[in-house]
């Protein structure tokens, strides 16, 4: 499965088989051997220094980040065979762009580059000091823009062209999503908060739970809450945050939560920072979102899971009518 540096092209698929097979030169004729081909997408091929061009710079990434070695390695296994995958899906969308007679000119090319430089406000300068700085030129840099374009104008024709959001679709998607759009409970909770260093031992740990259990009884006789977080607590001034909506809230606080009423206490809870016991001093509703302050976001979201589920259907419908072969 060796071939070399400068494939042939456009070979049908048995011929390409046969030189992934075997040496494009016989034995002695001096060729360099550089290259090998890990996958074949019609007659076209995807070469290993194609992959690597992608997938080291991952690699490299992955390797800084201190994962067991074979976590490590079964993660690198899953991200290549995902970066080959996408090559292939690409390939057969430039083979279709292609078929189709998809293009895009310098014009539009400068057009997304101006428009991408005025939505994140850099200059041309900024924008060369980035891609030097990531080892690309404005060529390499041109012909990425060339291809999402030409890519995206594919998609627009194949799949996104035809894709209607209706009002009946919005309002549904309104009303059986209360969760996202309707009232929201949040709590107004005060809490004294005693922290447990990393190395203390059992002993210590008890002494400070008794401490914020003291807390907690001078609060229930009426102690006034500034006073008890002034004399117990290791955030004296920042126990009164205000109101959080609940799912907002660490486990341990929600846990609590239920069966409490404004003016009760919880009891001593432990978390990762130490003890803790908080109050409840308020709780309210809010008003749900309107239809009108949401539509937009809800059109937006239902078009796009009808253009990934088309676009789906016609990426299985490529995959099964075209040849493509994997070479492990």
């Amino acid at each position: 499965m060796i071939i070399l540096r400068k494939p042939a092209r456009a070979l049908g698929p048995c011929i390409v088989m046969a030189v992934a097979a075997f040496l494009f030169l016989a034995p002695g004729a001096g060729a360099e051997v550089v290259d090998r081909i890990v996958a074949v997408v019609n007659n076209e091929v995807i070469t290993l220094s194609d992959l690597n061009k992608l997938y080291e710079p991952v690699r490299a990434e992955v390797g800084k980040s201190g994962y067991p070695p074979e976590a490590e390695e079964k993660m690198l296994y899953s991200i290549r065979e995902e970066i080959l995958n996408k090559m292939v899906e690409n390939k057969l969308s430039d083979q279709e762009i292609e078929r189709l007679g998809i293009t895009i000119s310098n014009e539009q090319v400068d057009t997304a580059i101006e428009g991408m430089k005025s939505s994140q406000r850099i200059t041309d300068d900024d924008l060369r000091g980035m891609l030097l700085a990531d080892g690309i030129t404005m060529e390499e840099y041109r012909k990425s823009i060339r291809e999402q374009l030409l890519r995206s104008r594919l998609m627009n024709r194949q799949v996104s062209s035809g894709v209607v959001v209706t009002e009946e679709d919005v309002k549904e998607y309104y009303d059986s999503h209360a969760e996202e759009f309707g009232g929201k409970r949040e709590v107004h909770l005060r809490q004294i908060l005693r922290r447990v260093p990393e190395d203390a031992s059992r002993t210590e740990k008890e002494r400070i739970r008794k401490n914020v259990e003291e807390a907690r009884k001078l609060l229930e006789k009426g102690h006034a809450f500034e006073e008890v977080e002034r004399s117990h607590s290791d955030i004296p001034g920042r126990g009164d945050p205000g109101f959080f909506r609940v799912e907002q809230l660490a486990p341990e606080l929600v846990s609590a939560l239920p069966g409490m009423k404004p003016g009760d206490f919880s009891p001593v809870l432990e978390n990762e920072n130490g003890y803790l016991v908080f109050d409840l001093v308020e709780e309210r509703e809010t008003k749900p979102t309107p239809l009108e302050e949401v539509r937009g976001k809800i059109e937006q979201k239902l078009y796009n899971q009808v253009v990934d589920q088309k676009y789906e259907k016609w990426l299985s419908s490529m995959k099964e009518s075209a040849y493509i072969k994997i070479i492990r």
